[in-house]
């Protein structure tokens, strides 16, 4: 890592520590790609960045709940996405509260949500980023993951990122 990247890393992981405690800083760069620590919980979520080539982007994960039909010691799925919405390039949030947001734009939501306050578009993790809501015409972009005991390493993300409202 070159002298200046290092330099801001470690500025940003401080500002992490600073901002949201210890618990929170689970990425750090690796020659294969970065390394996040998986959610454990049901709607749990991580945040992390992944940086290509000159470009960083922020990235979440959360963790789904298992179905209705699955093994007792099944987790459950994860979803991992770029943060970047694809409708104008704002960041969107993973809100907890989407009862509040589904009342906000009049529609009824049934599990936690990501959402772009820039335009009023919705994605629902748990059917892999589908559009609920708003100008945006196609889910967030993925990340590339590889499974790695209780760590995730993201490698990759989905190709035509940072192509907007396409």
């Amino acid at each position: 890592m070159e002298r200046r990247g290092f330099l801001q890393f470690s500025l940003l992981s401080a500002l992490t520590l600073a901002w949201k405690g210890p618990k929170r800083l689970f990425a750090f760069p690796t020659p294969e790609g970065v390394r996040v620590q998986m959610p454990v919980r049901s709607w749990e979520k991580v945040e992390f960045s992944y940086t290509s080539g000159q470009q960083t982007y922020p990235g979440i994960v959360v963790r789904l709940p298992r179905k209705a039909d699955a093994a007792n010691n099944d987790p459950g799925e994860i979803y991992t996405a770029c943060r970047i919405c694809p409708h104008q390039a704002c960041l969107f949030n993973y809100e907890m509260e989407y009862r509040k947001i589904g009342d906000m734009v009049g529609v009824t939501l049934e599990n936690p949500v990501f959402f772009c306050r820039c335009h009023m578009s919705i994605f629902d993790p748990a059917q892999k980023g589908k559009v609920i809501f708003g100008p945006a015409n196609r889910p967030p972009w993925r990340f590339s993951v590889r499974l790695e005991k209780n760590e995730m390493i993201i490698d990759g993300v989905e190709e035509g990122v940072g192509q907007f409202g396409q």
